[in-house]
């Protein structure tokens, strides 16, 4: 299997670095799309449904490839995996049963793949991301191997999308679902913060969003340790949004 990086600043840019990548013989039947919020997502879209090729798409808030990180961009990572060993779902969040998108995901791999695997972007400012690991869970088993993230829009913490070919949604999930059996998936976590300062108490959460530290709305932390200016309108917009990334 091959893979090529493209990004651009708008679609018609993206249009030729695709026919580029596609001038020596390569042929993408997947794109794995990071895009800005700012961009046109529909269009971006066609262009790569017109070459034949499945999308994955989320909003970000910040694009990069290698170590070269952008904003307000597009980049997509494109890869001529084979067809059979690869299936995209998509669903919506219905009155914030996460685990129930999951487990119908879950539920529609099994009966194409013996071992699935899955790559997963959500959208909901309001997602509970364990509820998401657990539809899977269900289905598979703790085994489950699942990777991915939640859309973002430039740090507006105002409306974030997941797409596809031919739908789109601000309240719901895109994935891969990979047949393990014929492709390896292997990730890592990492992180480069290092603890500073005093230990915390969460006083205050839902599930896995955090509304109070120490009795402290989040909103005042992250005015005091970010430097953020965020409106005051959007205190739980922002107590969910870090409880989520």
């Amino acid at each position: 299997m091959k893979a090529k990086s493209i990004r651009g600043n708008s679609a018609e840019e993206i249009r030729s670095g695709l026919a580029k990548s596609i001038a020596d013989g390569f042929r993408p039947t997947l794109a794995i799309v990071f895009t800005s919020i700012k961009q046109d997502r529909k269009a971006l879209c066609k262009i790569l449904d017109d070459t034949g090729i499945a999308v994955f798409g989320v909003t970000t808030n910040g694009e990069f490839i290698d170590e070269d990180l952008t904003n307000g961009a597009i980049a997509i990572l494109l890869l001529d995996m084979n067809r059979a060993h690869f299936s995209m779902f998509f669903e919506e969040f219905g009155d914030g049963n996460y685990q129930a998108a999951t487990q119908s995901i879950a539920k529609k791999a099994t009966q194409k793949f013996k071992s699935p695997a899955f790559l997963i972007a959500g959208r909901n400012k309001q997602t509970d991301a364990e509820a998401l690991l657990a539809g899977f869970e269900v289905i598979i088993g703790e085994q489950a191997n699942v990777f991915g993230g939640m859309a973002g829009d430039d740090f507006a913490f105002a409306d974030q999308f997941v797409f596809t070919n031919n739908r789109e949604s601000s309240n719901g999930i895109v994935a891969i679902a990979l047949d393990e059996d014929k492709v390896t998936v292997k990730g890592r976590a990492t992180c480069g913060w290092n603890a500073v300062g005093t230990p915390k108490t969460v006083t205050k959460s839902d599930g896995n969003h955090v509304f109070e530290v120490d009795h402290v709305p989040v909103l005042e932390l992250t005015r005091k340790f970010s430097g953020l200016e965020i409106r005051s309108r959007d205190t739980v917009e922002v107590a969910i949004q870090i409880a989520t990334s």
